[in-house]
């Protein structure tokens, strides 16, 4: 049972040095030492940093962190937003209004999401097991947290780089395996996942989703629930990703994510 919300107000202070930027965030002892074992040996225990008071994280980004500290006192925390992409096509220049402009591109078409409602829609795409596989994932069996009430942002147009929104979740998971913290690991995996099913995928983001899988491989270990996760999703669209020029380079620089993702679609064959 946590402590008293007064008493973690009342504990002494914790200086936290964060990320390359060496970020100061000052935090009270008490909001850091309820998580989990390791941390409360980092703060209470008798190493440097408990006896200093001054703890210095570098592979820790400030955003992170932030995140972290936010869930540490409230149980929550905010998103990232996604970064708008213009088309440097459209944007104006500055020259005399009766110059000549090019016409502005379409809107790129989207793929699908994997919650779309019509196995019709899905079936040309990914097959009959394939869509058992989609369903699979969007039903959130192996990610979804009970209790959570977690609505995501929606994308709509090709624009919208999401790749800051599922890292801030991912690294945060990572964050709460290093440390032991399984709440924390639960809740970001609940939200990564839900964000995913509900996805708009676009050719020119597909580079997001394998940004997202090297996030995961690199930082977590074999067998981890994330990594099946993301193994899940990327066989559901593997079709699409394929054709991504950065799916290969990706498959090479990281044979344990091609592991993962060939495991799980051998699920798909008939």
């Amino acid at each position: 049972m946590p402590p008293p919300y007064d008493s973690i107000l009342r504990s002494r202070p914790i200086t936290f040095v964060v990320g390359p930027t060496k970020t100061e965030f000052v935090v009270h002892a008490d909001a850091i030492t309820r998580l989990s074992k390791p941390l409360r040996a980092l703060v209470d225990g008798d190493m440097k940093e408990a006896k200093e008071s001054h703890v210095v994280w570098d592979d820790v980004d400030d955003q992170t962190f932030a995140r972290f500290i936010q869930w540490a006192y409230t149980d929550e925390y905010a998103t990232a937003e996604p970064e708008i992409l213009l088309d440097a096509s459209n944007i104006q220049t500055g020259e005399s209004s009766t110059a000549s402009t090019k016409a502005p591109r379409e809107p790129e078409k989207s793929l699908y999401s994997l919650q779309d409602k019509s196995a019709i829609t899905l079936q040309p795409l990914l097959g009959s097991k394939g869509v058992e596989m989609a369903k699979a994932f969007t039903a959130g069996t192996s990610w979804a947290m009970i209790g959570a009430t977690f609505e995501p942002r929606l994308n709509s147009e090709g624009c919208e780089d999401y790749s800051k929104v599922s890292s801030c979740h991912a690294n945060l998971y990572i964050m709460a395996d290093k440390y032991d913290i399984a709440p924390l690991g639960k809740l970001s995996m609940h939200k990564l996942g839900t964000t995913l099913k509900t996805f708009k995928l676009y050719p020119s983001r597909m580079s997001d989703i394998l940004s997202l899988a090297e996030l995961v491989f690199e930082n977590t270990r074999d067998g981890d629930e994330m990594r099946l996760m993301i193994a899940h999703y990327c066989a559901c669209i593997v079709e699409d990703l394929a054709k991504c020029e950065k799916f290969q380079p990706t498959l090479q620089a990281y044979p344990e994510f091609s592991s993962a993702l060939m495991a799980k679609m051998t699920e798909r064959l008939d």
